[in-house]
């Protein structure tokens, strides 16, 4: 199986060193071992996202230097980032590509974690007990003759006095009048 990696001459800026991204990449491969395309590219984007954020870490180094170093700020750095490389906001734009790089470095790891972990063990399957022929035929047909049935029941409900309406059964009870009901004082 051709195991694929980043092409480090597309990746590789001046001032870079190409075997150090193959040795990054080689590292990355040998720890995750992805078998499937899919794991193969999360590899390498998590091989892209620290290859870029390494670059953008020594680029905001610069930057800070450039700004500390010159007061006149003379600097051809400083002025790529103030006169139209990166536009005023510069910094925040360096910034914000960073927490990016690491907000995707950190996706893709999750994923391939979640997709290397092994499936986690399923319910053990429960195999039914056989089920039983419908009908029984004894061994001894005398011994299973059934009693004879008994006899039916008169009509339902069973017939009482007269019918009463309502589902309150009637007060047998002493009486009580009204007054003579405590209720609890408010």
């Amino acid at each position: 199986m051709a195991t694929l990696r980043l092409d480090s001459h597309t990746v590789v800026i001046p001032g870079e060193d190409p075997a150090e991204l193959d040795a990054l990449a080689g590292e990355y491969h040998q720890q995750f071992q992805p078998r499937t395309p899919v794991e193969r590219y999360l590899v390498n984007t998590l091989v892209n996202c620290d290859w870029l954020r390494r670059r953008l870490m020594r680029l905001q180094a610069e930057l800070f230097r450039a700004v500390m170093m010159t007061p006149d700020h003379d600097s051809p750095l400083f002025g790529f980032f103030q006169n139209g490389g990166f536009g005023q906001d510069g910094l925040q734009r360096l910034f914000n590509q960073l927490t990016a790089t690491d907000r995707n470095f950190f996706r893709a790891l999750s994923e391939l974690r979640r997709i290397q972990q092994p499936p986690a063990p399923g319910p053990l399957a429960v195999v039914p007990a056989p089920v039983p022929e419908i009908g029984f035929v004894p061994l001894n047909p005398a011994a299973a003759r059934l009693p004879a049935p008994a006899p039916a029941p008169g009509p339902w409900p069973p017939a009482r006095g007269p019918a009463q309406i309502g589902f309150v059964p009637p007060n047998t009870g002493p009486r009580r009048s009204a007054a003579a009901i405590r209720y609890p004082a408010p």
